[in-house]
């Protein structure tokens, strides 16, 4: 029987190795080749849309920061002290901005570096500030000081006042985000200004036959790509040729050197495995092959793992419904399922703290949600390392989190809530370029009538502290 299944798995492993590699190969080449020859202009177009639209995105995320410093009410005051502390603020959260001026309409400036700030009145506005005047939210390149800045603006304006706030990045500082621009050596892209300053340039001295040039939204730059259609397809197709043949020709030579050990290997395995099945008992380590790869080692460890639960029966497998994926804590299901069952036999005092993370949308919309679900795995774990065995910690939806805590008093309730406020507070979620501070609002209410009521008073807590101003603690009687 076993040798017959042996021949089985060796033809069957030649069959699977060679065939579809045959298959894939050629057809794979041959829609390359066709894609290349009839899409060449389209390959051209979005190379600078995809990239066009990065920059774009990048530009109008600093021009943001700029409307939101030009809405601060502080900003607009008569203080310079106040003007210089907003500015001084803002920059000592973004590393990426060298320096912020505050332009008033009658040519009375404010700017702080990180250095030093300064209160004057210009001689007379450059070009490139009377265009950000007139543009309002705008970005573009400005030479101060022997230095050129990429700035990036937005206007202020009320009854009595009128004027611009702009952000400075070193223009060396900014290549960071051009990474990723390439043509593989087969063409140039270049961005610039109106005024004919590069934001960047890539150009290996090469003549190309065809540009193409667009403009950047909210700014005076644009982004020209230049391509010699025949040079990429030439280049791509031989590289092509030649990877494949490789690849190929090693395919099959390691196909049918291999394919008879792999099948005793696999033979032999599953004999064991037969074996272990009917007997209920351990996979037990030989020297096959087959237990020197990853896979297989998992595979057995796992076996084992479930075969000694079964022998002990100790398997829980419900365990798993009630927890949340993304954070690892309890979910609602746990909430509505297990949690009043819980603390049915709980006769101490049990209190529960509805915690929300301020601002939690603008995190979202300003990063996206793969960082927003990062940061709330963030607090999860901050939550983690503040209960004790018996408490419980459950993510009540979205960035809302529900904690239950037994056997403590009204004063250590909200020692414990304070201190996660204030460890949340401190904490600085970071990624590559991204410090991400963030807050909470904890409400916090003793456990009484029932958990839907609780629920309820804690959410009302936790309304008062948003109402108040967020970040904060508030206690509601039930």
């Amino acid at each position: 029987m076993f040798k017959r299944l042996k021949v089985v798995i060796t033809v069957f492993l030649l069959i699977m190795s060679i065939v579809p590699l045959i298959l894939f190969s050629s057809t794979f080449f041959f829609s390359v080749i066709n894609y290349f020859t009839k899409n060449d202009e389209k390959n051209i177009l979005e190379i600078l849309t995809r990239n066009k639209k990065y920059l774009e995105v990048f530009v109008e995320m600093n021009i943001d920061d700029m409307r939101l410093l030009a809405n601060s009410d502080d900003l607009k005051s008569y203080e310079i002290d106040e003007i210089k502390g907003v500015l001084e603020r803002f920059l000592s959260t973004r590393d990426e901005y060298s320096k912020i001026k505050y332009i008033d309409k009658d040519g009375w400036f404010v700017e702080v570096d990180r250095s030093r700030s300064v209160y004057e009145k210009y001689l007379q506005l450059s070009q490139k500030e009377r265009l950000l005047f007139e543009k309002g939210d705008f970005s573009t390149i400005i030479s101060e000081d022997g230095i050129n800045y990429v700035v990036f603006s937005s206007p202020y304006e009320d009854e009595n006042r009128h004027g611009i706030v702009v952000g400075y990045i070193d223009l060396n500082r900014f290549d960071y985000i051009f990474k990723d621009l390439t043509l593989t050596g087969l063409g140039n892209i270049i961005i610039k200004d109106s005024s004919g300053n590069y934001l960047f340039k890539m150009d290996n001295n090469k003549k190309y036959d065809e540009d193409v040039k667009e403009e950047i939204k909210n700014t005076d730059f644009s982004m020209i790509v230049s391509i010699n259609r025949e040079d990429i397809r030439n280049v791509f197709l031989n590289d092509l040729f030649r990877k494949l043949t490789l690849y190929f020709f090693l395919t099959v030579v390691m196909a049918i050197v291999f394919a008879y050990i792999i099948s005793e290997a696999i033979n032999k395995y599953i004999t064991r495995i037969i074996v272990s099945i009917n007997t209920l008992t351990r996979i037990k380590s030989t020297d096959s092959l087959l237990d020197n790869i990853k896979e297989i080692e998992t595979f057995k460890n796992k076996f084992n793992e479930i075969i000694e639960k079964l022998n002990k029966d100790k398997i829980d497998l419900s365990d798993k419904a009630y927890i949340d994926a993304l954070t690892g804590l309890y979910n609602k299901r746990f909430l509505s399922e297990k949690l009043s069952e819980r603390l049915k036999e709980v006769n101490e005092n049990v209190y529960f703290m509805m915690a929300d993370i301020d601002y939690f949308k603008k995190i979202n919309d300003t990063y996206g949600h793969i960082v927003g679900d990062r940061v709330l795995k963030s607090l999860a774990e901050i939550l983690k390392q503040n209960i004790r065995e018996g408490d419980y910690a459950i993510r009540f939806g979205g960035e809302e989190f529900l904690i239950v805590f037994r056997n403590i008093t009204k004063k250590e309730a909200l020692n414990i809530a304070e201190r996660l406020r204030v460890q949340v507070e401190k904490f600085v979620y970071r990624e590559e370029k991204l410090n991400i501070k963030f807050t909470i609002s904890i409400g916090v209410a003793k456990f009484k009538n029932g958990i839907e009521y609780t629920i309820d008073i804690s959410d009302e807590a936790l309304y008062s502290a948003k109402s108040l101003g967020r970040n904060r603690v508030v206690y509601k009687e039930v």
